[in-house]
């Protein structure tokens, strides 16, 4: 197992994860705080209108309207989470590629077009697109830490190499 784990790679997709997590964090905040605006707005406005406005009213109405929905935080992490992926995987192209991981790349890039153009908003909120996500997070970081670290034992084996011929 400790083929699949390198702490450079891990530091490189922590980096990943917190860029997602502050992108969504800060949506549904703007988007609470802007509900919360709107909910003092419509209580205001019920209690002009003497009317007795419930908070299941209140909140039914926000819900209505797409500007002020409440928002899915695993739907936002689906639907942001895989512009990240690509990047690391594209990084990791710089360091002496193989085919395997050009092709990789490729397939990657393909789902993320798709993602972002189409899937991410039909299929977000389901838990199996979501698991799907961060199965390919695991995977990919599985997959670069395995490949780093043999890079890093072939270049160690290289430079013992050089010293016994000294």
């Amino acid at each position: 197992m400790e083929e699949f784990y390198n702490h450079e790679t891990f530091l490189l997709f922590l980096g990943g994860i917190c860029s997602v997590l502050l992108a969504v964090v800060i949506i549904f905040g703007k988007q609470e705080y802007k509900r919360a605006l709107k909910r003092d707005e419509l209580k205001l406005e019920a209690k002009e209108k003497n009317q007795s406005a419930t908070a299941e009213d209140i909140e039914a109405k926000l819900n209505d309207s797409y500007e002020f929905r409440r928002i899915d935080f695993f739907e936002k992490l689906t639907q942001w989470g895989l512009q990240p992926l690509f990047i690391i995987s594209f990084i990791n192209l710089f360091s002496k590629p193989n085919v395997y991981e050009l092709l990789l790349t490729f397939v990657l890039m393909l789902f993320t077009i798709s993602h972002e153009l189409w899937s991410s908003i039909q299929f977000s909120k389901k838990k199996a697109y979501q698991i799907l996500l961060l199965s390919s997070w695991v995977v990919l970081f599985m997959l670069i830490s395995y490949r780093t670290n043999h890079l890093q034992k072939q270049v160690m084996q290289q430079s013992t190499e050089q010293t016994k011929e000294k």
